[in-house]
C-alpha cells in the first residue's frame, strides 16, 4: 500500500470512517440473520421444509445444508477455538490500521477490508457464543478433478456462510487491487526508463 500523509489518510476523514462501519455493521448484520434465519429453517422437519423453493432462483446450484463447524475451511484446525479468536482479533487490528493508512479516496480498497472485516466478525461472534460457526450453503456444481473435492463429486463441497462470501470477496477484491498496482508500477518504470535513453 502507498505511504500516505495524515492529512489524506482515511484516518482523519470522518465520511470514510462513517462509509466504513457502515458498510462493516450491515455486513455483519446480514451474515447474522442469514445465520440465525438459517437455524431456524435446519430445525424443522425435514430441514428447510419452508425454503426449498429458493434453491430455485440460484439454479439448484446453491443447496441449504446446515453444518456446526468448530474449525475452518477444509476442515483444518477442528476445535481450536482460542487459537481462532485470538487470529481473528490480530486480523481485526490489522483490517483496522490498513483502512486507516488508506487514502480518502480509496474506496474500492476500503470496501473490500470493510468486507473482510464484517465476515471476519460474523463467524467471530458464532465462536464467542457457540463455540462453533454456523453454516449452511453448499455449491452442487459437479466435478471431480479438483484434488479437494475428494469421492463428492462436487467442486466445493465444503458448506459455508455469508460471512465466508464476504472474505472470500474481499480477499479477491484486495489481490486484484495489489496486481492492478504492481502492474501500474511497472509501467511506469519502463516509461521512465525509456524517457531517460
Amino acid at each position: 500500500m502507498q505511504k500516505t500523509t495524515r492529512e489524506g489518510s482515511a484516518l482523519r476523514s470522518p465520511a470514510a470512517w462513517i462509509r466504513f462501519l457502515a458498510v462493516v455493521a450491515l455486513g455483519t448484520a446480514a451474515d447474522l440473520l442469514s445465520k440465525s434465519w438459517a437455524q431456524d429453517g435446519s430445525a424443522t422437519e425435514p430441514p428447510f421444509k419452508q425454503f426449498r423453493h429458493l434453491e430455485h432462483y440460484f439454479l439448484n446450484q446453491i443447496k441449504f445444508v446446515w453444518e456446526e463447524n468448530p474449525g475452518m475451511v477444509f476442515g483444518m484446525g477442528q476445535g481450536r477455538i482460542t487459537f481462532f479468536i485470538i487470529f481473528t482479533l490480530g486480523a481485526i487490528g490489522l483490517l483496522t490500521w490498513l483502512f486507516a493508512d488508506s487514502r480518502r479516496g480509496q474506496y474500492c480498497l476500503q470496501g473490500f477490508l470493510a468486507l473482510i472485516l464484517a465476515g471476519a466478525l460474523g463467524n467471530l461472534y458464532d465462536r464467542l457464543k457457540y463455540e462453533h460457526v454456523r453454516d449452511f450453503l453448499r455449491f452442487t456444481v459437479g466435478a471431480d478433478w479438483p484434488p479437494w473435492s475428494g469421492d463428492t463429486g462436487l467442486f466445493w463441497p465444503y458448506v459455508f456462510n455469508v460471512a465466508d462470501i464476504f472474505i472470500t470477496v474481499g480477499v479477491v477484491g484486495l489481490f486484484v487491487i495489489w496486481i492492478s498496482a504492481m502492474i501500474r508500477h511497472g509501467r511506469g518504470r519502463s516509461s521512465a526508463k525509456a524517457e531517460s535513453t
